[in-house]
């Protein structure tokens, strides 16, 4: 009986050590993930940035820009905001929005080396309930927020109309 207790206890205790190291392994994942997470703000550069007053009767603009992770992590992008805007979406030019489409800017993946273009007739950022009119010229201070909390600002100018209403 003894035999048979002691060669149970073996497979349990085994178990227990891998779920262990398992666990250590997940919590130093999570830790240097975290700090690979906090050099968003060096990596990324956000260039060819403008905002477009689409209506100012709905006080709606879309702002179109190019994001290029430089580093070797791949960044969360958690969310976006600006004063003047009281929400921001996502939207595509040429397509449905739907809830994914609306909420991407909460969790767009951008990866090590990559550049992504957020362009006229593609996916964009929508200034929804501006604050403001915005006059051409000015530039507007916009926040993208990644993954643990690190936060980069970059002033966006306002170009020309796209639809003035």
């Amino acid at each position: 009986m003894r035999f048979r207790s002691v060669a149970m206890l073996v497979p349990l205790v085994c178990a227990c050590m891998l779920w262990s190291v398992q666990a250590h392994a997940t919590d130093q994942d999570r830790e240097d993930t975290a700090q690979r997470q906090k050099q968003a703000e060096k990596d990324i550069v956000i260039t060819d940035a403008t905002m477009e007053v689409v209506s100012s009767a709905a006080h709606v603009a879309a702002v179109y820009f190019t994001l290029q992770n430089k580093g070797d992590t791949t960044y969360l992008i958690t969310g976006v905001a600006s004063d003047i805007c009281s929400k921001i979406v996502g939207h595509h030019s040429d397509q449905e929005s739907t809830p994914g489409t609306l909420d991407l800017f909460t969790h767009l993946s951008v990866p090590a080396h990559t550049t992504l273009v957020f362009p006229h007739g593609g996916y964009h950022l929508l200034c929804l309930n501006m604050t403001s009119d915005p006059h051409d010229g000015q530039a507007l201070p916009f926040t993208f927020t990644f993954l643990e909390g690190v936060r980069k600002t970059v002033t966006i100018p306002v170009g020309r109309t796209a639809n003035p209403t």
